[in-house]
């Protein structure tokens, strides 16, 4: 039986002692969860050390699987608690990515030369005693036993878990000592691959955005790279093989028209393609007989935004839709189970930045649906089937912003099986599930400043996907260089940066008020996407939007009003500066927009689709003052912003096929737009005009994509 603990832990102005489970400050003892307690425990008791967050999760709810938030929340409280700041951490520091460090200098004392004030009976309920009045010193020291014992057990117990789990035959063990990962590609291109059953040779497919796409297969034995569809003015989005592996699959859409993606089949060492299916989104798989295919349809109406279908493999024949799901939900990745009996599918919304997407079943025949594991999450991407009916999906959860690879047991809880810097979406495995394959995502968005009278592209300054500047000349930013998503502040120059939030969730989309006495953001930091506010240095973060919540774009001339994009639909609404409830301004859905200086107009444009029209709108009655064509059928719009005089506004587009980038200047009068600038031919995020309309600063980059062939499976 261990003795009773003879000192206590003094941090700061703090004092700790373990062994009564009392918090003070100054002799006066602070109130503090049970759970809170356990934590600030593990953290003096280990100061100075990285605490990975998983490790923490196991060490305070081990009998109990909760999200990652609960963790989040009980730190967040213990800051408060202790006084202590995210961005400027005295005691706790997070560090991204990994886990927590206490920081603070901890100091063991004796326990006699602690005196704690004993606390009024109004503050702390007392505890129970034999007959009321102080508690002897013998129950407390068989309490101390008693807990003691408590600790041994659960202590011991854990170490059995640990040890079956580490004895257990489970069919599926990716993140083990010996898990490694080998790069197949380094184009950044490879979209989507697909493993043969045999695990003897890879399919992917390469081509991003407005590059030719092509298909090939490697051998993984041998590392040789054959072409089987030559580049051509197509993208593709999807792969799948037949049982035997010798049919190929894939999804594909025309460049250079409007021409909807559809299904084909080819075989995979020679021959015509034939096409199955149109109208069809990338994802689609065959059945384990290899008679039937499903994919996926998104008309985007109220009632059938996207449905899951079935038909013949062998010719497209006799199609049928499964299961439909309204707006604002849709349908992404599905796979045959393994009896062939049933289709997984991933479903849900991630527009809010929520967790509100699962993983579901459907009977083939009957169309019953049900729920292969009651986890939700932000996205899902790709789920794949192994033997004994438990999957693979590739998934990220709010608010952890890395796409990682889960194993669901089903009806089960999710566990991640990846736990790097990476993020992945394809997953691929073969029969023996001894090799399995994913693309690993990376984005590369930087910030560009320029004159805005001078036609070159300007100096690239910082990792930022998306920036503002504010009436001091300051920008500030959103960057993923700290390992998330965070809001940042720097000089037109690139110097001066600094960090202003730091918290697990995403902050981004940084918007300073008229004055710069106040810079708002989007968080999800509450489990969806709302909007926040804090001064310029970081400090005083408040939520202003508690639901409809999304990106904010510009603040009112009278400094009363933020105007925001809506996560869920797109559409612009409002919210005061205090909070209060968000007031829809447009009905036009999916649209990104740029207010006018004097709030009263706003130039809409939708990023996505092929209308090559935009509106100037009235923003007191949502009407459409003008429609502008884009100086080419060609271009697409995305972002504009509005010189500060209110004379013009620029817009940044991009030629579908070529990707040929360019910043143009239009009147609100309707007359011709003209060229101004080039930009680099890369995707765009953001654009803002300096207050003085001098400089201009504009987010670009791409997302990268490389297959890797993941080991470590048994």
């Amino acid at each position: 039986m261990s003795l009773p603990l003879n000192y206590l832990y003094e941090f700061g102005d703090f004092c700790l002692d373990v062994e009564e489970k009392i918090l003070s400050r100054g002799g006066e003892v602070l109130e503090l969860t049970p759970k809170g307690f356990e934590l600030l425990s593990i953290f003096v008791e280990n100061q100075g050390k990285l605490l990975k967050k998983e490790n923490l999760m196991d060490s305070i709810w081990a009998d109990s699987f909760v999200e990652e938030s609960n963790l989040t929340f009980n730190i967040g409280q213990l800051r408060k608690l202790l006084g202590d700041g995210a961005h400027q951490p005295k005691y706790i520091k997070t560090v991204r990515g990994h886990g927590y460090r206490f920081i603070s200098d901890v100091r063991r004392v004796p326990r006699e030369d602690q005196t704690l004030k004993a606390p009024d009976v109004e503050e702390v309920p007392a505890r129970p005693a034999d007959g009321g009045g102080s508690v002897p010193s013998a129950p407390v020291r068989q309490r101390t036993m008693i807990a003691t014992g408590i600790l041994i057990a659960i202590f011991l117990s854990g170490a059995v878990w640990i040890l079956v789990r580490l004895i257990s035959d489970d069919p599926v063990k990716i993140a083990e000592s010996e898990f490694s990962s080998e790069k197949l590609t380094n184009s950044g291109t490879a979209a989507t691959a697909v493993i043969a059953p045999d695990g003897k040779y890879v399919v992917y497919a390469a081509g991003l955005g407005s590059e030719r796409g092509s298909v090939w297969l490697r051998h993984l034995d041998t590392g040789s790279v054959v072409e089987i569809i030559p580049p051509s003015d197509n993208r593709y989005y999807g792969l799948a093989l037949s049982p035997d592996g010798t049919i190929l699959y894939f999804v594909r859409r025309p460049l250079k028209s409007s021409e909807p993606a559809g299904i084909f089949r080819v075989p995979v060492f020679g021959g015509v393609p034939q096409k199955l299916a149109t109208d069809t989104e990338g994802w689609m798989s065959v059945s384990p007989d290899g008679k039937l295919i499903s994919f996926v349809r998104c008309t985007h109406t109220d009632l059938d935004n996207c449905s899951l279908w079935i038909a013949n493999s062998a010719d497209g024949s006799n199609p049928r839709r499964i299961v439909t799901r309204p707006k604002p939900f849709r349908i992404d990745d599905n796979r045959f189970s393994p009896d062939g009996q049933s289709i997984g599918f991933a479903v849900g919304q991630s527009s809010t930045a929520s967790n509100e997407f699962g993983v579901h079943s459907v009977d083939i025949e009957t169309g019953v649906e049900s729920e292969l594991t009651p986890e939700k999450f932000f996205n899902v991407k790709n789920l794949i089937f192994l033997d004994g009916g438990e999957l693979l999906i590739t998934a990220s959860r709010v608010p952890t912003k890395n796409f990682r690879i889960w194993r669901i047991i089903p009806d089960k809880k999710a566990e991640p099986l990846t736990d790097d810097a990476d993020s992945y979406s394809v997953l691929s495995v073969d029969h023996a599930s001894s090799k399995i394959i994913s693309t690993r995502i990376n984005q590369d968005f930087r910030m560009y400043v320029s004159k805005l009278e001078d036609p070159t592209v300007g100096k690239k300054i910082a990792v930022a996907s998306a920036g503002r500047f504010s009436p001091d000349g300051r920008i500030y930013f959103q960057s993923i260089q700290s390992g998330n998503d965070e809001v940042w502040s720097m000089l037109p120059d690139g110097s001066g940066q600094q960090q202003l939030t730091n918290d697990p969730a995403d902050d981004g989309r940084p918007l300073p008020s008229r004055d710069g006495k106040t810079i708002f953001f989007v968080s999800n930091r509450s489990a969806s996407a709302q909007i926040w506010r804090m001064n310029p240095d970081g400090t005083d973060q408040a939520q202003v939007s508690m639901r409809n919540g999304g990106a904010p774009y510009e603040s009112s001339a009278d400094q009363r009003w933020v105007f925001f994009r809506q996560a869920l639909d797109g559409t612009i609404w409002k919210v005061q500066y205090e909070g209060g409830e968000p007031q829809p301004v447009t009905k036009t859905n999916r649209t990104n927009f740029a207010i006018s200086p004097d709030s009263t107009q706003a130039a809409v444009f939708k990023p996505e689709g092929s209308d090559d029209q935009y509106q100037l709108v009235d923003l007191s009655t949502g009407e459409a003052l003008q429609v502008f064509k884009t100086p080419n059928p060609e271009l697409r719009i995305r972002a504009a912003a509005w010189l500060p005089d209110g004379s013009a506004f620029l817009i940044a587009a991009c030629e579908i096929e070529t990707r040929n980038c360019a910043l143009w200047k239009q009147h609100p009068d309707g007359s011709e737009p003209k060229r101004i600038k080039t930009l680099e031919d890369l995707d765009i995020n953001d654009l803002s005009v300096s207050a003085d309309g001098k400089l201009i600063a504009i987010a670009q980059g791409r997302w990268t994509h490389d297959i890797v062939l993941l080991k470590g499976l048994k």
